[in-house]
């Protein structure tokens, strides 16, 4: 999924930072990332080893980390205001409320 969406993204633009959360980690993802982004703050699932923890405690990437927690609270304010459903059924009806 990751591999399809670096593609497919960076075609159109030029990032800087990516973030993902713990789930999506993996030393491929994170590696492919790397290659292609400056400042990669996806956090390892489990316990991390000391470049790792090292990397994780650092400034920078706290304050990138706190940005994606933002993005995401404001993502569940916005499910729960009721945006995160479409009142129309089919595709007819979808594309009329589109």
């Amino acid at each position: 999924m990751v591999e399809k969406l670096v593609k497919r993204l960076l075609e159109n633009y030029d990032i800087k930072s990516w973030s993902f959360d713990k789930g999506y980690w993996t030393k491929e993802n994170k590696e492919l990332l790397s290659k292609h982004v400056s400042q990669v703050i996806m956090p390892k699932l489990g316990k991390p080893n000391k470049q790792e923890e090292h990397e994780e405690t650092s400034r920078h990437f706290k304050r990138l980390k706190n940005k994606h927690s933002a993005i995401e609270f404001n993502i569940n304010e916005l499910e729960n205001s009721g945006l995160d459903r479409c009142p129309d059924r089919g595709l007819d009806h979808f594309n009329r409320y589109i």
